[in-house]
């Protein structure tokens, strides 16, 4: 008979299987905020911006703001610039990152 899984394995799971992980993503599946400030204390996870959480020792991409303002931003739309980089078709770089008000 196979136990239940501890709410800190339940998170470690979701931020396997979601790479950068939202507060509101533990809250949509029943699980407490806590865990993120437990985890990040115990150097296994680590707060990439407000609200956002990714494994300590993960590799980081050169897309890596991208998919951090993917997730912070769900519906965001990646354009121009930022677009021709990401898929290595320009000799520009985007100096920074524009959101609707």
């Amino acid at each position: 008979m196979q136990s239940e899984k501890t709410q800190k394995e339940r998170v470690l799971d979701l931020v396997k299987r979601m790479g950068v992980v939202r507060t509101r993503d533990l809250s949509d599946r029943g699980l407490h905020h806590e865990s993120f400030r437990r985890l990040c204390k115990d150097g296994v996870l680590i707060k990439s911006g407000r609200g956002l959480y990714d494994f300590a020792n993960s590799d980081v991409s050169e897309h890596h703001s991208l998919a951090l303002f993917g997730k912070k931003i769900p519906n965001a739309i990646v354009c121009l610039l930022s677009a021709s980089q990401f898929h290595d078709i320009g000799t520009q770089s985007p100096s920074k990152v524009w959101k609707p008000a």
